[in-house]
């Protein structure tokens, strides 16, 4: 077999897990946990099949075009291009790439936190996969861009446009990772009804380092911080008069001083009273998941939908990007 051959059979079988993926009525997750019980080689999540099927295609458009393997001189646009009438996923596969390369980076802290596989060893974990992809990945980097410059163009700073995008969400993450959940998170303790056990007054387990953990990392709460701190990160742009495209922040380079600030609204967010209050169970705020305008309309106003104070003032960036 060629290696033409090689590859179009990698895309076959890639693009007939992804359809076992889509036809599961729980995705792949039934088929896992038993694959994992049995303990046999595990199946290939989502995020690693559009990986495969993005690197794969390149070696294809590599060899269609008589390019080197090491030739990157053409663009994600001309690869959508020649592809998109075969494969309408393609758009997918990028993203999915990006994605791969954040949660494996060898820097990435938060991915500890994150079940990118559904067995019995991921299911105490306090940021679902869901809610990485939707309010962390989802608000910083944009699933609708395609680049049009060459692959292995680099910037001033010598590193290509996603590989800064990349390193940059991967310091996000470990921001987040250092202040909220390294050596504070209990990935031993079980996960689920920790507001039922407070209320019942069987919450001597949880710490406050725990509980804060805990309620940041509900997908509603996380997503509607994240656009407040997009808001810090933009700002800055537009007060140091440099322009920025607001779709893909992390293309451009960050100095020193963002991300100071950006370290300091993650401590400020983690410190308001909240998010350890245990008396604040009662008011069902953390228990189940309420709709993004919930948690938009506490942080804007103070209060909830039903009047009742829950901040002293609103979220105020230029208040949480101040050192304490």
């Amino acid at each position: 077999m060629d290696n033409l051959s090689k590859i179009e059979a990698n895309i076959n079988s890639a693009q007939l897990q992804l359809i076992r993926f889509r036809n599961c009525r729980f995705g792949p997750r039934s088929e896992l946990n038993q694959a994992t019980k049995n303990d046999t080689t595990e199946l290939p999540t989502k995020i690693e099949l559009y990986n495969t099927l993005y690197s794969e295609y390149i070696k294809f458009y590599q060899i269609k075009h008589d390019l080197q393997e090491d030739d990157y001189s053409f663009s994600e646009q001309q690869l959508f291009d020649y592809f998109y009438k075969k494969d309408s996923g393609f758009k997918q596969y990028i993203i999915g790439s990006i994605k791969h390369s954040v949660v494996t980076h060898e820097d990435n802290r938060l991915v500890n936190f994150i079940p990118l596989r559904r067995n019995s060893s991921t299911r105490n974990h306090p940021i679902f996969l869901r809610t990485f992809e939707i309010a962390l990945f989802g608000t910083f980097i944009n699933s609708r861009t395609v680049l049009n410059t060459s692959i292995n163009l680099k910037n001033d700073q010598g590193i290509t446009i996603r590989s800064l995008e990349v390193n940059q969400m991967v310091q996000l993450l470990n921001i987040l990772a250092d202040t909220l959940y390294m050596n504070k998170f209990d990935l031993n303790l079980r996960f689920g009804g920790v507001e039922k056990n407070i209320l019942k007054k069987k919450d001597t387990q949880y710490s406050d380092e725990y509980l804060i953990a805990y309620r940041l990392g509900k997908e509603e709460i996380l997503y509607n911080l994240m656009q407040y701190l997009k808001m810090v990160i933009t700002s800055y742009f537009e007060q140091s008069g440099t322009m920025i495209n607001q779709d893909n922040i992390f293309q451009t380079k960050f100095d020193g001083q963002l991300w100071v600030y950006i370290k300091n609204f993650v401590r400020n967010l983690s410190q308001l009273p909240l998010w350890k209050t245990r008396s604040i169970a009662t008011c069902n705020l953390f228990s189940g998941k309420n709709h993004y305008d919930y948690w938009r309309v506490i942080f804007e106003t103070g209060k909830s939908e039903d009047d009742t104070l829950i901040l002293n003032e609103p979220l105020n960036i230029k208040e949480l990007i101040k050192s304490s």
